[in-house]
């Protein structure tokens, strides 16, 4: 419980800070210049950051890997899971980074010119909010194991359906022994990120 709600909300917050960051939408940079001498079409435009950020920005990728990583090797589940979480991280950051350029544009062409920047506010306080319940349920999980799991015991059916739960997805599997459905949570998981590409370049 407390791992997807960890992983929940690193990723809604990164997804959040990257919204809020307006990249797209404000048009800043030497990539703007490039872009205007060979012009490319915004789908292609898309796609292309959403995927490009992964070799860029490493830390961005693998931003995900530490919880992942700290989670493997508290079940003892050995390198190959460092390897998957390293993978799994590099899929998410892939699929946010285009959810947030989707998001980018949506927020362009729907709210008002005078009114986005307190719409990248909102979005900014939001991450914000995000990271400090990380660091909230980290603390929480550190002093008292057993009051965190009686805490979240509540709501454990909602957190399965959160998108920590479908992340941590190959590493509860491995977990299990099951290998099936170890690959059966990383296809869902790639099949989550290609959906998520393919919807930014609508």
């Amino acid at each position: 419980g407390a791992l997807a709600l960890v992983i929940s909300a690193i990723t809604l917050s990164s997804l959040a800070s990257k919204v809020a960051a307006g990249e797209l939408a404000v048009g800043s940079g030497g990539e703007i210049e490039f872009l205007l001498g060979r012009p490319l079409s915004l789908a292609t435009l898309v796609v292309a950051r959403g995927l490009g950020g992964v070799a860029t920005d490493l830390f961005d990728a693998l931003l995900l890997l530490p919880v992942l990583a700290s989670a493997a090797l508290v079940w003892k589940l050995g390198a190959g899971a460092l390897a998957l979480a390293a993978f799994t991280s590099v899929l998410v950051q892939v699929a946010v980074s285009s959810l947030a350029q989707a998001a980018q544009l949506v927020v362009v062409r729907v709210v008002a010119a005078r009114a986005r920047r307190l719409v990248w506010t909102l979005l900014a306080l939001l991450a914000a909010v995000g990271m400090a319940l990380v660091w909230v349920v980290g603390s929480t999980v550190l002093r008292s194991p057993e009051g965190a799991a009686q805490a979240l015991g509540p709501y454990l059916p909602w957190l399965r359906l959160s998108p920590g739960r479908l992340i941590a997805g190959p590493l509860i599997g491995l977990r299990a022994g099951n290998g099936v459905a170890v690959m059966g949570a990383f296809a869902l998981l790639a099949t989550a990120s290609v959906a998520a590409v393919a919807l930014s370049a609508l």
